[in-house]
């Protein structure tokens, strides 16, 4: 009884930041739409199915297979499948481990295969307390309006590694301009060396990733600028922070040591 109670919150949790995260995709989708961009999202199977652009890592079905069936499974993927072909994208599916057997047994059937794992890490911030790492380090909101807007966007690119091309400035644009959506930078001796974002969701929250200059880092920036976003969200009164890393990778680590803990691992299938 126990274990089907702990299963049952284990369920739940998941679920939460599947919807959490479809909130986010389709902040992105109507932001898009606003300035007329082809951008399309399709309710599904307690999931959502999205088109976000040619490419786009934001492209893809999220909260497929988590809830019981109305159809047959080869049916759902055949919908699925339809979707994409219209906008001519293949279909990547993110999966968690709630997700119906049936249906992954008809995705590897059809040639699908596992491509990446995430874990899911939650905080529950009312058991968070704000710290303070290093006072020459300044986190202030992004101003979007700002004349020095795209540099600091090609700032933050950089910091992920990225090139800063036309089509990453035009989608940190978009991204850090989408409703409930929160960007903030890091300023080291009046340069900014990088900066992160957060979204918001009822009362809920989405940490969206966040970089530094590599010449930057070991000044304690991406721990002061977590530190930063907890504290705002904490202040505006949500509950629970979500978020999604590498598997065994640094970050995930160190949410560990914040005190985020996990709540399980997702899986994104493509077709070979």
């Amino acid at each position: 009884m126990i274990e089907l109670v702990l299963h049952s919150a284990l369920l739940a949790q998941l679920t939460e930041v599947e919807q959490l995260e479809i909130a986010m995709h389709k902040a992105v989708i109507a932001r898009l739409q606003s300035l007329g961009r082809t951008a399309e999202f399709f309710d599904i199977d307690g999931g959502t199915l999205f088109y976000c652009g040619q490419q786009s890592f934001l492209t893809q079905g999220i909260g497929i297979g988590a809830q019981p069936s109305l159809e047959r499974e080869d049916e759902l993927i055949n919908n699925i499948e339809a979707f994409y072909a219209q906008f001519q994208e293949p279909t990547n599916l993110e999966v968690g481990l709630h997700c119906r057997i049936p249906f992954l047994q008809e995705l590897a059937r059809r040639g699908y295969s596992p491509i990446e794992t995430s874990n899911v890490l939650v905080l529950d911030l009312a058991e968070y307390e704000e710290q303070q790492i290093n006072s020459e380090l300044i986190i202030s909101p992004l101003d979007t309006n700002s004349q020095d807007v795209e540099k600091e966007y090609a700032t933050i690119i950089q910091g992920f590694g990225l090139p800063v091309d036309a089509e990453n400035l035009d989608f940190q644009s978009v991204f850090y301009t989408c409703e409930n959506h929160f960007a903030f930078t890091v300023t080291h001796k009046e340069e900014v060396i990088g900066g992160g974002s957060i979204f918001l969701h009822k009362n809920l929250a989405y940490l969206a990733g966040a970089s530094i200059l590599t010449n930057f880092r070991g000044l304690g920036a991406h721990k002061q600028l977590l530190h930063h976003r907890l504290a705002f969200v904490k202040e505006r009164g949500i509950k629970k922070v979500y978020v999604v890393t590498p598997v065994a990778s640094a970050s995930e680590y160190n949410m560990y040591k914040l005190g985020f803990r996990l709540l399980g691992a997702r899986v994104k299938w493509t077709k070979n």
